[in-house]
Formats: structure tokens, sequence, C-alpha cells
């Protein structure tokens, strides 16, 4: 997604948000700003945007633009999740400054809004901000906001939501805004999700699974509209319902993070490997070596690759399939323990249970 192409407003915004911080109301009379009723982010020219930072606790997450398309640094350079860009950008277009709270210091921290030069150069969430900001290609800033604590309201038994106290660095003064932001700081939180982007039901055309120690099991049909085979027969018993399963599993499959690449096979659970291998009636095919070991971070790991038959002179799926390795081939990803072993179900459980 090109983010440059697009307008809200004034400009092109970004939205951040930050959660789990409980705050109590700090001021019943808001000091008066000229501030008050502008939006957070007046205006900013996206087409010079070529960074975006967001630094807390967790960590730098540093999202770089390259030809049209976000990048997150710390997750090897991974595609971006575009959309998730894009809602936050709505959502911070609509937010307006409520009213200046303070310039106390004191209370700058207790609305955890002091910046990590006012603290140490520290970051305490008890006490800082998380900084975001928006860069053009000499890294100078476009953009910066300290997101601090969200307020809660009386309202309810465990209480609500009552706006989000933020700062601009510049400047000593805490605003509220009328909604939480809720901003995620973990680099593997701004990737994007998808693997694959096909209609399973309309595309799966054959896939093989294998498992060491097992003999490897295929199952194909003749067109969308017929039913699963398996290769050498016996499918009388066969589920069609969790054949479909499987293959709407392989086609719905999210990655959860990337891989540091410096990680070695035994560090990421991929001694030994299951392998899923499928093709499509439009002539790509895909394989998924999946490691068999759960990661003491609760993962599964898994290599992806595709290719496109030689016979396929379809100029759209030869990029297609480019583009998908340039993402996947030289990166090993993360899915959870349950997808993977939905994925490499054995083949007796794919048949209907015999009544005893």
């Amino acid at each position: 997604m090109n983010l440059k192409a697009m307008a809200i407003g004034t400009g092109l915004l970004l939205v951040l948000a930050v959660g789990g911080v409980l705050i109590d109301r700090q001021s019943k009379s808001p000091v008066s700003d000229e501030r008050e009723g502008k939006l957070l982010l007046e205006s900013i020219d996206m087409a010079k945007a070529a960074l975006i930072e967001i630094n807390s606790g967790d960590g730098p997450i540093t999202i770089e633009s390259k030809n049209g398309t976000w990048f997150v640094k710390e997750q090897d350079g991974f595609p971006a999740n575009g959309n998730k860009i894009r809602k936050f950008l709505l959502k911070l277009a609509g937010e307006r400054i409520e009213h200046k709270v303070t310039e106390n210091q004191n209370k700058l921290e207790k609305l955890h809004l002091l910046k990590l030069d006012e603290n140490d150069n520290k970051f305490d969430k008890d006490k800082t901000g998380i900084s975001f900001s928006i860069k053009d290609k000499s890294a100078q800033p476009l953009f910066q906001l300290l997101i601090g604590g969200d307020r809660r309201t009386d309202r309810g038994i465990m209480g609500g939501y009552g706006g989000q106290y933020v700062r601009y660095p510049e400047a000593r003064a805490a605003y509220l805004i009328a909604e939480p932001l809720f901003i995620d700081t973990m680099p593997h939180d701004w990737v994007r999700n998808e693997i694959f982007r096909f209609e399973h039901k309309k595309l799966m055309k054959r896939f093989r699974i294998s498992v060491p120690g097992v003999k490897p099991y295929v199952f194909s049909r003749k067109d969308a509209d017929s039913k699963w085979t398996l290769l050498g027969g016996g499918e009388e018993n066969l589920d069609e319902e969790e054949v479909n399963m499987l293959a709407r599993r392989i086609g719905d499959l999210e990655l959860f993070k990337v891989a540091d690449p410096s990680s070695s096979a035994k560090e990421l659970g991929r001694l030994r490997t299951g392998v899923v291998d499928f093709e499509l009636f439009d002539k790509r095919s895909y394989r998924m070596d999946i490691g068999l070991k759960k990661t003491d971070d609760e993962f599964r790991y898994i290599a992806i690759s595709a290719k496109l038959d030689q016979t396929a002179d379809d100029e759209t799926l030869q990029k297609e399939v480019a583009v998908f390795n340039s993402d996947f081939a030289e990166r090993i990803v993360a899915i959870y323990e349950w997808e993977a072993e939905q994925l490499l179900k054995k083949k007796e459980d794919l048949f209907a249970k015999k009544d005893k």
C-alpha cells in the first residue's frame, strides 16, 4: 500500500496509541490554551516521510519507506502492515485536543509524559512517555509526539477509558485528547501478517503432507467443484469437511513475527521438519518447511517458498511469485503452535470415525 497517495483533512496523519495505564483525573478545571480544539496533528506532507519511529521500554521500532512501501527494520526488513498504518492514520485524523492539563513537572511524571532526558535517559513506564516521530529521508523530524497514560472515568464497575494524555516534546505542556490511542510497542506488531493471497476454495488443487518417519500422503481434486481424492485410493470414508478445513488453514495462515536471521536451526526448533507442499489451479506452487519442535517462545518456525510452472506465461503471476519469494525465501517466520499441529495432521484424522 502506498500511503503517500492518501490525503486526509489537512494532510496525511499517523495514529498512535497506548493502553493499560491507569491514570486519575488530574484537573477538574483545565488550563486554557491556544491549541484547544485543534487537530492533534494539524498537517504533514507524507510525500516527504521516509521514516516512522516508535520508542518505548520494549525497544525501538523503525518503519522505513522504500519505493512507496513500508518495512519494519527490526523484523529483518519485512513488509509492514499497510492496513494497520492506514487505520492509525484515519484514527489520528479525527483527534482534537480537548484542553491543556498541566506544565507542572511532577504532574507530567504522573501522566507518564516525561521525556527520556528528563528521567536520566531511562525509560520507566510509570514516568516516561512513548515517543513517536515521522522523519524525512535526512532523518529530520516532520512530526513528534509523546504519548502518556490514558485517563479513566468512573463509569461502570471497572471504569472506562476517558481519553489520552499527550505532549509535544518541544514543549512542557500536557494535553488531553478524547479517545485513547492504544499504540503497539513491539516490532512484530507492525509486520504484515498475511502470508498467502488466494481464495483456497477456488484455487487449491493439490497438497502433500510429509512428516519424518511417516509415509507422505497426497490429496487432490480435478476442479474447484470436485471432491478431494486421496492418492492411492481408499477415500471411501474421507471426511470432506476436514480436508476442506485443512485447505482453508493453509490459505488463511498468518505469521506472528520474523525470526532473527542469526538464530540457529536448533534455537528455532528446526533440526527436524515436516513439509506441506501445495499446488494451485493457476500453476503456482508453494512449500512450507515447518519446524517440529515448539520453541521457548511457544511458536513453530517455518520456511516458505513459491514457484510458478514453466508453462505459465502470465506476467502478473510471475510478478506475484517473485515478490512472494523476495519476502519469504530468505526468511524464517513464526506461526502459532496449534496452527502448525493442524497443518501437519495425521492422515487418519482426515477420515470419518467409524462407529464401533
